[in-house]
């Protein structure tokens, strides 16, 4: 969140001095929402009681988007698609500048 704030608050017309007081402020909130909410949330019993299976939850929702994305990209290629993105539902289709006129 304080780096979207960042990204934008400098490309906008933000008053310098504006953009810097919510961007020490939404950093500061940042932090501190984590500390206490880890201090909290570390000090329920049955998380205590299995730590370790939180942190290989935490682990695998980091990085069950890019398993998917891989697995997706591998049934893409065997199906002989070229771009990915022609592939997802939702996406936009069939807008390769090579077919069109």
């Amino acid at each position: 969140m304080p780096y979207c704030l960042s990204m934008t608050g400098t490309r906008s017309r933000f008053q310098y001095s504006r953009f810097i007081i919510y961007n020490v402020l939404g950093r500061a909130a940042w932090v501190l929402l984590f500390v206490f909410g880890g201090y909290f949330f570390g000090n329920i019993p049955i998380v205590k009681q299995n730590f370790s299976l939180v942190i290989f939850s935490i682990i695998f929702l980091s990085i069950h988007n890019v398993i998917i994305t891989c697995a997706y990209s591998d049934i893409a290629a065997k199906a002989g698609i070229q771009k990915f993105k022609d592939w997802i539902p939702g996406q936009a289709r069939n807008d390769n500048k090579e077919d069109k006129p």
